[in-house]
């Protein structure tokens, strides 16, 4: 079984994401996903829920920060609290005002 990480894609994705060309770094972190079995994994899920917060895709972007929530599982709790803010502002513009206040613990 081969753990090697290829770097690549996700690189070119994040670099995507800083220049704010949102769909390509969705596109270069799906490929991430796929190329990826383990650590980018989760950085890539995070990339992705940010790209599609500013394209104003707020259900993927909830998707992706639900699926880290429940994968990282307070396994890191300062990350937990940033996922759950970042949730909150998802939670914000869906206006769900129960939930915002829900996540800020």
């Amino acid at each position: 079984m081969d753990f090697k990480i290829n770097y690549y894609s996700y690189d070119l994705g994040l670099n995507a994401f800083k220049n704010k060309a949102y769909l390509e770094a969705i596109k270069f972190m799906n490929k991430s996903m796929n190329e990826n079995h383990l650590i980018d994994f989760f950085l890539a899920y995070e990339v992705r829920a940010h790209s599609y917060f500013n394209l104003k895709e707020y259900y993927l972007a909830l998707k992706d920060f639900n699926f880290l929530i429940g994968a990282i599982n307070d396994f890191d709790k300062e990350y937990m609290e940033q996922l759950y803010f970042y949730r909150s502002q998802v939670y914000f513009f869906l206006k769900k005002n129960k939930k915002i206040f829900y996540n800020l613990k």
